[in-house]
């Protein structure tokens, strides 16, 4: 896929934060601008990556099932994967991307990012 399209993707997707948890902050606005400055540090150049479906599933998989997508940002075991055909992201955690795992956390960038 194009790194141009990943990247579009990724920029719209922080205009929506409907689904991103603030009520523990003070300040949500600068809370959802942080994470957005810190996704942009760690993005990375895109690449192809998978993970097992672990428990409890998600909406239309069940465990064991494998996601495959683009990384499109990584840090400290957490890997932020965009999934084109569906046109969501997720949050692969793990620290060997031989062995990554996928539970719950998908929606938005900001949203899986901040999980």
């Amino acid at each position: 896929m194009d790194e141009n399209r990943l990247d579009k993707a990724l920029e719209e997707s922080f205009s929506d934060t409907r689904a991103v948890f603030t009520e523990h902050v003070n300040d949500p606005a600068k809370y959802i601008e942080d994470a957005i400055r810190s996704i942009r540090k760690c993005k990375c150049e895109p690449f192809v990556i998978k993970a097992t479906v672990l428990e409890p599933g998600l909406e239309g998989k069940t465990p064991g099932d494998t996601i495959q997508g683009y990384c499109v940002a990584k840090s400290n075991g957490y890997w932020l994967v965009y999934e084109p055909k569906e046109g969501t992201f997720y949050c692969f955690r793990g620290t060997s991307v031989e062995n990554l795992g996928v539970r719950g956390i998908v929606g938005g960038a900001l949203e899986c990012w901040l999980a």
